[in-house]
């Protein structure tokens, strides 16, 4: 169900996999940004979510997801605390975890260190399903 859209991205709650999804577009400016945070920040605080999966299968170049990170923090948004599992789906992960760990500033974010990545969808919903049978 789509909860939030604009110009950066499609935010979806995906009740089967109990979590946020954040569909992210090419079109990725400061402002739209921390709008979409903000909304994913209130649908968590009303629904206390496990999941956030940051999707960025979608755009045709590396972005190390600094901005988005960041609007979690300027927001004093804990993703560690407030998600069970913060997991990204990045075709180019290989190169992006190159970018992020050349940018200090990003590693000095408390978020950072309980991120998982996943290069294929095969893969991350391999995970969110054996997540939801060590539920049952």
């Amino acid at each position: 169900m789509i909860i939030f859209k604009n110009d950066a991205a499609v935010v979806q709650w995906d009740i089967a996999t109990d979590s946020i999804v954040c569909h992210w577009k090419n079109q990725l400016n400061s402002q739209p940004i921390q709008e979409v945070v903000q909304a994913i920040i209130e649908l968590q605080e009303a629904n206390g979510i496990s999941f956030y999966i940051s999707d960025r299968s979608e755009l045709d170049f590396l972005w190390s997801g600094y901005n988005e990170w960041y609007a979690f923090d300027l927001l004093q948004f804990d993703l560690k605390k407030e998600f069970h599992t913060t997991l990204v789906l990045d075709p180019n992960n290989q190169l992006n975890q190159k970018l992020l760990r050349s940018c200090d500033e990003i590693a000095s974010l408390p978020s950072m260190n309980h991120i998982q990545t996943f290069r294929q969808r095969k893969n991350l919903d391999m995970f969110l399903e054996q997540q939801h049978l060590n539920k049952i």
